[in-house]
């Protein structure tokens, strides 16, 4: 349909020799689209406001000869023919130029309207814009059967939008920017108090340097009728005076004169955009009758822009959905507003169409920039959502006929388990209650002063008595204080708590029991344990994915999975894994929570970054973004961690400077919510230190550094393998400012940690042992220099193979010396 569409555009604007070499040349192979197109064209010419015998009385048949001058222009062309009139190329004695002569159709305005025509063409002279084809006069052209009007109009040397955008194809920006320049020019017209009320690909022309000039502004304006009913009665006719019953507005169609404003340009410009974009009609009435397609258009809501290509999803289809709304009220109020929305898309800003939500905007950001990944210096982050613990009662219905004794044996079991389950709910809360008094300082003196672990686990000691007549209410409440100290980052107690809800279980296999399984393994990858965290996950036995809570824990396993595997150095099980899970949401037909889906295509875009298709990366990326619209507030953790991704992708493309703006509040904000001690600053301090590096602020940069990996030793302890990283890229920084010592000893240290806590080689361990191999030789130990260098290429070797690209420089690079 799209093809059909675009041939059918371009021929109306042909001549009919120009309209069979057109045909002929985009229909070889395609003979049936070109009966289709030929019998549109049929269609059209026999609603024409110009037919043949029209045309014979003012002496313009095609097939006569073309007049000499049309008063005291020299006609040198034919340029096209319309429902309006025909269009000449002509020369202009003075000043001599060139210019374009439509001679409009006999008896348009009638001999009232001579005086209005002069007077508003005079008004449109003064519209000065560079997307604007001017008119230069208005005249009348003196023939046997009476005085025919005429406009003189700049002559553009170019093609029609149409045409434009079926020879040069051009990409999806492209179209819009063009979109935008239109939307200028008819702006400007707006703000002199006229309105075009006929935009349509025809009435724009696209110039031999791409610049966009709309064509016969306020035509129909200087041919309406002055009154008001006489106005409305040729307001049915589609193609006349009115617009182009494709293009226009609702209240066009409606034929309410004076609902007609500027934004009855914004919706006829919309619905040509939407049919660059879609290759279709946002309401194809091309072969409707008349009354038929005026209904359509007062009537109908066009599909959703993004049905056509996934692309246009989100600002794209927000864009043209508000510019073709049905009431004006509900539209762009003006030109400007929608030019500025689709710049802004172009931006990747907010656009004002949609509302400015944190996660809206977070989606904007990452589509403002190019793709990456910063190597080496990402941490665990992973955006998993644990389930709230349900302390409500479940029970199936049943949906087929039973007998009525087993339903009632069901119904009074249900009813049973949602006692006890209210009972329990009601012990949880009033256990918790108790607890978490005991943090409160009004009620409990010296609570500011004592970690909330102890104070938790004091609390708990004092309920022991209150558990032994209820290891469920133990269960739950020692769960729930896991995963609210896990939060915090108090890992050691966190662990204790869940580790003693595990052993109060009943059943391995119940959906509970999967739940604290998974809290533990979230904890353990957290905290580095990413060994710990696996052997959890394999052991874990998974509720069926039937119900909507086993289908989130199934994709929750499968995600967590894929991060442990991926720290474990197992890259290449990463990727189906994070494609199952994604499969699972999609194909699955039960309910899925937005922001478990989010985690899905954060972490997806995420692996596809590491692994360099950044177009697809992209689309996961603003997915997770759009997401959690709506679900996480501003200081949430996953939106805090999609701006932390977000600033690693400025920061791979070079944008160092906006990633250091985005992560020094990001800095803040975790801190303020969640503690100077929490794992996930880490990340965002060595990424910040990253930046900053960049930028020439060293001793900023090692600041950073020295401050995370304080952090990171008193979490994980002075061999944990979580400081080899930073302590690399704080040995470089040491390096950069001539401290040799200083550097070796950290690149030694890493090093040590590094072949004692994993023994296989790799890149990374061969990059820490070139550019310690560098120091040694920088402090004149040419001997250890290259004993460091042969290691670095052995290691190499061992991980890529010996012809790697990676591996040859520095094959050859050894062999030098």
């Amino acid at each position: 349909m799209s093809r059909l569409r675009e041939l059918f555009d371009a021929a109306t604007q042909l001549g009919a020799a120009e309209r069979s070499a057109l045909l002929a040349r985009e229909c070889a192979a395609d003979a049936p689209l070109r009966e289709q197109v030929e019998e549109l064209l049929r269609l059209d010419d026999a609603s024409g406001f110009l037919d043949e015998d029209r045309l014979r009385r003012l002496g313009l048949d095609a097939e006569e000869p073309l007049p000499a001058a049309i008063g005291p222009y020299r006609v040198l062309g034919l340029l096209g023919r319309g429902g309006m009139g025909v269009v000449y190329r002509a020369e202009q004695p003075e000043p001599r130029r060139e210019v374009a002569v439509k001679v409009l159709a006999a008896g348009a305005g009638g001999s009232a309207g001579q005086s209005r025509m002069l007077q508003e063409a005079r008004a449109l002279g003064r519209l000065q814009h560079p997307g604007i084809a001017q008119i230069h006069a208005a005249d009348t052209w003196l023939l046997p059967h009476g005085a025919q009007p005429f406009l003189v109009m700049e002559l553009v040397r170019g093609e029609t939008l149409a045409a434009w955008a079926m020879r040069t194809r051009p990409g999806v920006a492209e179209r819009v920017r063009l979109l935008a320049a239109i939307a200028d020019a008819v702006q400007h017209a707006h703000h002199r108090g006229v309105v075009h009320r006929d935009l349509k690909p025809g009435n724009v022309m696209v110039d031999e340097r791409g610049q966009p000039k709309v064509l016969d502004f306020g035509i129909a304006r200087l041919l309406a009728i002055e009154s008001e009913a006489a106005a409305s009665a040729t307001a049915t006719v589609a193609g006349q005076l009115l617009g182009t019953l494709s293009y226009m507005s609702p209240e066009q169609a409606n034929g309410e004169t004076s609902a007609i404003d500027g934004r009855s340009d914004v919706y006829a410009l919309g619905a040509i955009g939407y049919q660059m974009l879609a290759g279709v009609l946002p309401i194809d009435v091309t072969t409707d009758p008349i009354t038929r397609g005026l209904q359509r258009v007062a009537a109908e809501t066009p599909p959703p822009l993004g049905r056509f290509d996934p692309r246009f999803r989100g600002d794209l289809e927000t864009i043209f959905a508000t510019a073709l709304q049905k009431d004006p009220e509900r539209r762009y109020a003006s030109m400007a507003a929608f030019a500025d929305d689709l710049r802004r898309h172009l931006a990747h800003q907010p656009i004002a169409a949609r509302p400015a939500t944190f996660g809206y905007v977070a989606s904007r950001f990452v589509r403002r920039h190019a793709l990456g990944l910063l190597a080496g210096a990402s941490v665990f982050l992973g955006l998993a959502v644990a389930l709230l613990v349900s302390l409500q009662a479940k029970a199936e219905v049943e949906t087929a006929l039973v007998a009525e004794g087993r339903a009632r044996r069901e119904a009074e079991e249900s009813a049973a388990v949602a006692r006890r389950e209210e009972q329990l709910k009601g012990d949880v809360l009033a256990v918790l209650g108790e607890v978490f008094g005991t943090v409160d300082p009004s009620r409990t003196p010296g609570a500011l002063h004592q970690p909330l672990a102890q104070r938790m686990q004091q609390a708990l000691a004092r309920l022991d008595e209150r558990f032994r007549s209820s290891p469920a209410t133990e269960r739950r409440v020692r769960f729930e204080l896991g995963r609210t100290l896990s939060g915090r980052g108090e890992y050691a107690a966190a662990e204790g708590e869940l580790l003693r809800a595990q052993a109060l279980l009943q059943d391995r296999g119940d959906d509970e029991a999967a739940q604290i399984d998974y809290e533990l393994a979230l904890l353990r990858g957290n905290r580095g344990d990413h060994a710990g965290a696996l052997a959890v996950l394999e052991a874990m036995r998974l509720p069926a994915p039937t119900t909507t809570a086993g289908l989130v824990m199934a994709v929750q396993c499968d995600v967590l999975r894929a991060q442990v595997l991926g720290r474990l150095g197992r890259v290449d099980e990463v990727l189906p894994l994070l494609a199952n899970a994604r499969r699972r949401c999609v194909e699955s037909t039960l309910p899925m929570p937005t922001e478990v889906l989010a985690s899905v295509h954060a972490n997806l875009g995420t692996e596809l970054l590491r692994r360099g298709d950044h177009a697809a990366a992209e689309r996961e990326l603003v997915l997770a973004a759009d997401g959690l619209q709506g679900v996480a507030g501003a200081d949430a953790e996953e939106t805090l961690t999609l701006l932390n991704s977000q600033a690693v992708l400025l920061w791979t493309q070079g944008h160092f400077q906006q990633a250091a703006e985005l992560l020094q509040p990001l800095v803040t904000a975790w801190e303020h919510t969640y503690g100077p001690d929490h794992p996930t600053l880490c990340a965002l301090l060595q990424n910040l230190g990253a930046a900053k590096a960049r930028l020439g602020e060293i001793d900023a940069a090692i600041g950073m550094y020295e401050r995370a990996l304080a952090l990171l030793e008193r979490m994980h302890g002075p061999d944990s393998p979580e400081l080899c990283i930073g302590l690399a890229n704080l040995g470089a920084l040491r390096r950069g400012q001539k401290d040799l010592p200083a550097a070796a000893a950290l690149y030694e240290r890493a090093i040590a940690i590094r072949e004692q806590k994993r023994a296989e080689p790799d890149r990374e361990l061969s990059g820490f042992l070139y550019d310690l191999a560098k120091i040694r030789r920088d402090l004149g130990d040419p001997a250890l220099h290259l004993l460091l260098l042969e290691r670095s290429v052995r290691v190499r070797i061992a991980a890529l193979g010996p012809f790697h690209e990676a591996v040859l420089g520095r094959r050859v690079e050894l062999a030098d010396h």
